[in-house]
């Protein structure tokens, strides 16, 4: 992600990680419960990094939160990879909870 510097891009390339992640976690229900929510993940994605993107003018955090998890991933370093999607879900659960409600 380091070298796409439009948002665009990277909201493709985040939504992108997760469904490989998904497809790698040899868990067919994860990935075919992701893939029909397609546009659902996608909106909650850009919808996400949009907030954190008007809030700190950067979503810097959370890519680099993907490239530590990739970087595990890759290693092999299966509790690493669990330790970066903790911090992972953590950091969108607290983006998720500040932002406004729809009504």
């Amino acid at each position: 992600m380091d070298a796409a510097e439009d948002e665009k891009i990277r909201g493709k390339l985040d939504c992108e990680l997760h469904q490989k992640i998904a497809k790698i976690a040899d868990n067919p229900m994860i990935y075919s419960v992701l893939a029909a929510a397609d546009q659902l993940t996608e909106n909650i994605v850009s919808g996400t990094r949009d907030y954190i993107m008007k809030k700190n003018n950067s979503a810097r955090e959370v890519d680099e939160q993907h490239h530590r998890l990739v970087e595990a991933i890759i290693n092999g370093d299966a509790e690493q990879a669990k330790r970066c999607m903790s911090e992972h879900m953590d950091t969108i659960e607290r983006y998720m909870e500040e932002m406004p409600k729809k009504s």
